[in-house]
This record gives C-alpha cells, structure tokens and sequence, in this order.
C-alpha cells in the first residue's frame, strides 16, 4: 500500500474519533413520542434533481433517484436505528463499505451509487432537512467525492527500477526545461524592474525551451509556458530574481550534472501540484474532475475519453466543462506525466512515485 494510501486512513480515523466524540453524532431533534423513524420523499427528492441537478434529463433523475433509495435502504437495513436525515459517521461507513464491495466487483455500478448517495447529502443539505451534524456531512462529502478513486485506497505504487525513473524523469517537459533553463542561465543573466527576464533574454530562452513567444508580445510574462516556469523556478530556489539580474538559486547545484533522483522525483512532484488547488475541494467540479482522471490513471481502471464525455448525461457537467477537462489532460500529456493508452488516461508506471504525491487530498491545505 502507498504512504498515501497510509496517510489517508490514519487521517480518516483520527477525523472518525473527533467526530464520534462527545455529541457529535448526535441529533438536536428529540422526538416527542418515541423513535418514529423519518423519511425522505422519493418524489421531492427527484423533483429537486429535475430542477437544481438535472433538467431536461429525465434518465438521470431516475437512475440518481433510485440508486440514492438503494443506498438508503441497505444502510437502513444493516444500522438498526438509522436516521436518513441525520447520519452518523458509522452509516457513512457503512456506506463507503459497500461501495468498496461493490467496487471490487463492477466498478462503474459503486461510482453511480456514490454519485447518488452525495447527491443525496447534498438535496438534504440546501433543502435545509438535513438535521444532523455539519461536521457528519463534511465527513460524508468528502468520503463520497473519493468514489471516482475508490481503486486508489487498495492499488499499490510499485517500486520503480531507479534507472527507469530516473530516464522518465528526465524526458518529463517540466524537467527537461528546469536543467535547459540552469543550464542557459549561466551566472547571471539581466532582469527587469518587475524581476523578469529583460525582452531579448526572454525571447532566447524561448527558442531554447521551443516556446513560442509571438513578435507582438513584450513580457515574458505574457508568455503563459515561459511565466509558469520562471515562477516555479524562483519558488524552488532554482533561480533567484531582482531588479536587475537572475542567477542560479540556493537549490541550483541539486540540478547540476548528475541530480539525485529524490530531487527529480520532488521537481516534477512539486511541478504538478502547481497545477492543483492546495486542497482537494469536492464542490468544484473542474478541478475534482481533474484530480479524479489522475488518481484513476494511477491504478487498474483507468477512465477512457468516452467514460468522461459521458459526465454530461451522467453527472449534468455542461459540455464545455468537460471538453475543458480534456484540453487541461491534453497539456498534461504533452508536459510527459499523463499519456493516451488506447482511449484511456493513464500515469506511466516510472512517474507514479512522484505524481501520486502531487495529488491534493481532503483536509488543511499543503504546503
């Protein structure tokens, strides 16, 4: 199992041991005549999908509808004293255990129905029913928003052959550009007042890297490739910038010659975390989608071009989000760490070690 595999189960029970302690789990609302279990309306719940999740997709609505009452009832079932409007962190257990059994057997039936179950959370939330604890719900959300990489919790990030890592590494374009950037550099090279590259120094990186930078443009900070990489050199200590040079930065030396494979690994690592927000934020669904495509390219199943194209119908995402998405995956494909195997994203096996740790996960932001 992966450290972040490790990681995040020993997070996912010291969350379970704050929740469950003291009155956490506890509904506010005490029945006057004994326990009389509460329900949720079928009909309301899909008449709020057809208006806020769904419209115009009466398909959806239905498959949403009934694989949320499917989870409902089983939990019902096996946690006696189920509460469908306020959950306790043991029904989202409960929840996360079938899907994971459910999971090892089809796959793409646990993803729907954990789709649906947040979908659920969610209806119960903005429709003010929900009665339990925020801390619960924010608990279940983000057990939820891990269905898309269930694989994620049981695949293991093989050891990679150092020689093999270290040459996929190197062919990496982030990489690739750090050392041609260290190595045109030299000892110093003449900056702007804003500490960027002066315009013919700017535009020689530029053929150096293959970059085009159009003759109309002035900065290299209107540059998007050239910008990135000035920045994510200067926040290495790669390169270190003033008003009036740039010169090899405290970290430059770990680049030189032979680098260490640690300090590979840790450069292309910290250059696709840079394209993440610093915490996985399940509400946002570009960059949840993204991160989802990437942890599902790490393990046995990984999505195809059509399984995503499918969101729209499935999910409701509009078109332009997920043709988005794709653009966003195709510039991960020509930075070298994603690659197109058949019709399905996938992580090349030697670079699994260092983007695994990139991804952001549920929790306080990352340094």
């Amino acid at each position: 199992m992966s450290q972040l595999s490790r990681d995040k189960k020993k997070r996912r029970a010291q969350r379970k041991r704050k929740h469950d302690s003291g009155s956490g789990n506890q509904s506010n609302v005490v029945p006057l005549f004994g326990t009389a279990r509460r329900h949720v309306a079928p009909e309301s719940f899909k008449s709020w999908l057809r208006d806020e999740v769904f419209p115009g997709d009466e398909e959806a609505v239905t498959h949403i509808g009934a694989y949320a009452f499917i989870v409902l009832d089983a939990v019902g079932q096996t946690n006696p004293g189920f509460d469908p409007l306020a959950w306790t962190t043991d029904d989202v257990d409960t929840m996360v255990s079938m899907l994971s059994h459910i999971e090892s057997n089809q796959q793409q039936d646990a993803k729907a129905l954990a789709i649906a179950i947040d979908t659920m959370r969610r209806y119960l939330v903005e429709t003010s029913m929900w009665i339990g604890t925020e801390s619960v719900s924010a608990y279940a959300a983000e057990q939820f928003a891990l269905a898309s990489g269930l694989e994620l919790r049981t695949t293991t990030i093989e050891e990679v052959d150092e020689a093999t890592e270290r040459a996929a590494l190197l062919d990496t374009q982030p990489v690739r550009r750090v050392t041609e950037l260290l190595d045109w550099l030299g000892p110093h090279r003449p900056t702007t007042q804003s500490r960027w590259l002066k315009p013919a120094e700017a535009r020689d990186l530029a053929r150096r890297l293959d970059i085009d930078f159009p003759a109309h443009v002035k900065s290299m900070s209107d540059v998007a490739s050239l910008h990135h990489l000035w920045g994510f050199a200067q926040a290495l200590d790669i390169v270190e910038a003033n008003t009036s040079s740039a010169r090899p930065g405290r970290a430059a030396h770990l680049w030189r010659e032979e680098p260490r494979i640690d300090v590979l690994r840790v450069g292309l690592t910290a250059w696709v975390r840079s394209g993440f927000p610093r915490e996985y934020n399940p509400d946002i669904d570009f960059s949840s989608s993204l991160i989802g495509v990437v942890i599902s390219g790490l393990g046995d199943s990984p999505l195809s071009i059509a399984e995503i194209n499918a969101w729209v119908p499935k999910l409701g995402l509009s078109e332009f989000l997920v043709e988005a998405i794709h653009r966003r995956l195709e510039l991960y494909i020509e930075e070298g760490w994603l690659t197109l195997e058949g019709d399905r994203y996938v992580v090349p096996v030697a670079l699994r070690p260092a983007v695994v740790s990139a991804l952001p996960l549920p929790g306080p932001p990352q340094d």
